[in-house]
């Protein structure tokens, strides 16, 4: 019985790490209201088509408030790289913003899309 117990409890523990390994991609989309991540990146590429800088500089920091509730719940489930890659494109977006460079913040939305997409495959 004891032999049982110990394979029944094993493969558990195992079952529950492999469901936090796979469900990064489950884990990133939006929650509630506030941490959805693309729209506020969506938002942020509007109002620098539109050269409103105040209001980039709002959506951007809204979205960093975002990602860091997002990536709370996806640590685990998501490969390092793909977190620090996030992380680099918010401060290029942050620098983007600083200098005005609405191509930049152009180019820097597509490649965030684009690790957003990966992220958790």
């Amino acid at each position: 019985m004891k032999k049982i117990w110990i394979i029944i409890t094993s493969t558990a523990i195992i079952l529950v790490f492999v469901a936090i390994m796979v469900s990064g991609s489950f884990l990133k989309r939006p929650i509630t209201s506030n941490d959805n991540v693309i729209a506020q990146i969506k938002a942020l590429e509007a109002s620098a088509e539109k050269k409103d800088w105040k209001l980039a500089n709002e959506h951007l920091e809204k979205s960093i408030k975002a990602w860091e509730k997002v990536k709370n719940r996806i640590q685990f489930s998501v490969e390092r790289d793909f977190i620090t890659e996030v992380d680099n494109k918010l401060a290029t977006l942050k620098g983007a913003i600083k200098t005005k460079d609405d191509k930049k913040i152009t180019s820097t939305t597509e490649e965030l899309r684009f690790v957003w997409e990966e992220l958790g495959k």
